[in-house]
């Protein structure tokens, strides 16, 4: 019987604290209000905008967008692809970055968790196929 019940709850997750016992310690803690910036495939973040009742106005019509704030909106702006050059994949999350560098032929290494604080080579670089880029990520 003990091994269901600890099966149950490894399989569950159950919290082990309440989110009304949650004390800020900052004034600026107080009350989140938009999602944290973050690129990646557009779909994924105009739903997630949407889903949040965030404004946000969206610039172009690519598949690859950055986000930014501009007063109570976000801007979705097109990150710019050129094939043999590097994406930039900084501020996208661990699977958008690794499908879009794979996808142009490269191969991935990274260390960490959360979306892509730094890469290897910098975005813009030449590179050949089979090239390794690094990630660093970061929460």
């Amino acid at each position: 019987m003990e091994g269901k019940v600890f099966k149950q709850i490894a399989n569950k997750g159950y919290p082990t604290t309440f989110l009304r016992d949650y004390k800020p310690e900052n004034k600026e803690d107080k009350k989140p209000t938009d999602p944290e910036d973050g690129n990646g495939y557009s779909a994924d973040i105009n739903e997630v905008l949407r889903n949040l009742n965030v404004r946000y106005k969206r610039t172009v019509d690519d598949n690859w967008v950055a986000t930014r704030e501009s007063g109570d909106t976000i801007r979705l702006s097109g990150v710019k692809l050129e094939k043999g050059l590097v994406p930039d994949v900084r501020g996208m999350s661990l699977r958008d970055a690794i499908y879009l560098l794979e996808n142009y032929g490269l191969s991935v290494r990274f260390s960490g968790k959360g979306r892509v604080l730094r890469q290897s080579p910098e975005h813009g670089a030449r590179y050949f196929e089979g090239s390794t880029v690094s990630l660093e990520m970061n929460m």
